[in-house]
């Protein structure tokens, strides 16, 4: 980032060459300074490692190398979320137009009960179950604390004013909402390392379950369970850590989407506070405080929502 260095701007006659890590985006590139005077090149940043009598894709440190996925970003923006949702939610659909065979549970109240009794009962959440993590703020494995979440969303204000059906939804959610971690990079010790981009790791993992699992699934269900598994760390980032409040535009359909958002942020950083305890770690928010700020915020946040969503009708 050494143009932020530069007084003003960077004229475009200033810069020699932009390198992209994958071919799409040099197409993107391309496509933006079509036309344009004195247009620099765009270098791909891509080559082949010939080891072991194969060849090897190598892409540089910005990849998730340890999942062997060529231009698999570490962290996905807000627009690749968005469209990696999007394409959840509709080959999920496509699949299910298909029979289901043996499936493992009958619908959403089904799932709740049998994860309930059994968590391991699905391989997605058997890869959780005692997975212990380096982030210093998390003082359970995450599949304990994938269960304690499913706890907390009871306690939550917004919870209290769903509907039956969707508060079943979100104690399924719960369980669910942290699988993406289980496919996570891993220290020495086998500890997950913090991975902010795990929302989107859990996506295929979704589709799978989603398509292969459930008898009974409706589409509208099918499209809150992904929304909340994608972004159940949304509203906790905007009010914590000034995270964009526009991308809750782009992903809710109505003001319920935003309360079960709500319900699910709020259980997940509950779930974080021991013994109503203060945690002071470095470059970390207490999680006593975080609750405060999210709770806090939240009336004058759902009161912009539904001036948006006014605003797009």
């Amino acid at each position: 980032m050494a143009e932020v260095l530069i007084h003003t701007k960077v004229e475009i006659s200033d810069v020699e060459y932009v390198v992209v890590w994958n071919k799409s985006i040099r197409d993107e590139v391309k496509r933006i300074l079509k036309g344009v005077d004195a247009a620099p090149s765009t270098e791909f940043d891509g080559h082949i490692l010939n080891y072991g009598g194969k060849e090897h894709h190598q892409n540089h440190y910005f990849c998730k190398f340890w999942l062997r996925k060529k231009g698999k970003s570490v962290i996905t923006g807000p627009c690749y979320l968005k469209a990696t949702f999007d394409a959840t939610v509709t080959k999920i659909i496509k699949k299910r137009k298909s029979p289901i065979q043996s499936p493992q549970f009958e619908n959403v109240s089904d799932a709740i009960v049998q994860i309930g009794d059994d968590f391991s009962i699905l391989p997605e959440l058997e890869e959780i179950v005692d997975l212990e993590t380096a982030n210093p703020i998390h003082w359970q494995s995450v599949g304990e604390h994938s269960k304690r979440v499913a706890k907390k969303i009871t306690q939550q204000t917004e919870y209290n004013s769903l509907p039956k059906y969707l508060k079943k939804i979100l104690k399924l959610v719960a369980y669910l909402h942290d699988i993406g971690k289980g496919v996570s990079q891993k220290d020495s010790k086998g500890k997950q390392k913090v991975d902010n981009d795990h929302p989107a790791g859990a996506m295929p993992m979704l589709e799978r379950i989603l398509s292969e699992e459930f008898q009974q699934l409706s589409e509208e269900k099918i499209r809150q369970i992904v929304m909340l598994v994608c972004y159940h760390d949304l509203i906790g980032d905007i009010c914590g850590k000034d995270r964009d409040r526009d991308q809750i535009i782009d992903v809710i359909d109505d003001i319920t989407d935003f309360d079960m958002l709500s319900v699910i942020s709020k259980a997940d950083v509950a779930s974080l506070i021991r013994n109503n305890k203060r945690i002071v770690i470095f470059q970390e928010i207490d999680p006593v405080q975080w609750l405060t700020r999210i709770t806090n915020q939240l009336p004058e946040l759902r009161q912009w929502v539904e001036n948006k969503l006014e605003e797009a009708e």
